[in-house]
């Protein structure tokens, strides 16, 4: 989870965030005008990276990818034959470091949600023109900026 805080109040709580950040693996989600601008978040897993219970729990949470997460394992899988392989021979830190990786990437790839077209606004509020000459409409205007 992130904590909100202002642009300010990092500028304030430099050291004591950073500390936070560096001992406590907290998380902060910096926001300027109400706006996010950036996340201050640990460099690196905290020793040992996270806990198979803490994996279990983020996979969870990640919901269900996109309909074209299938294809691209696919692509993935056929072009790397032998990584399954390598896979197997890491030593369990590695394993769990690599399984925190993928989350990541699954996260973020279901946090992006569905891609959209600028052509799904095509016919968007239609209804407001109708009954309306275009051309007459634009020469009204036009005739009210006293050009």
């Amino acid at each position: 989870m992130e904590t909100r805080i202002t642009a300010t109040e990092l500028a304030k709580s430099l050291s004591d965030i950073l500390n936070r950040v560096r001992y406590k693996g907290e998380r902060f989600l910096i926001e300027r005008n109400g706006e996010p601008v950036a996340t201050l978040a640990p460099a690196a897993p905290m020793s040992g990276g996270i806990s198979m219970r803490e994996l279990v729990a983020l996979l969870k949470d990640l919901g269900s990818p996109d309909e074209d997460f299938a294809d691209d394992l696919e692509a993935i899988h056929s072009s790397q034959p032998k990584v399954s392989v390598q896979v197997g021979e890491l030593v369990l830190a590695s394993k769990l470091k690599l399984m925190e990786e993928v989350a990541a990437l699954i996260h973020h790839r279901v946090a992006a949600g569905p891609r959209h077209s600028v052509l799904e606004l095509q016919g968007l509020g239609k209804e407001i023109w109708e009954g309306i000459d275009p051309q007459e409409y634009v020469d009204r205007e036009r005739a009210s900026w006293g050009g």
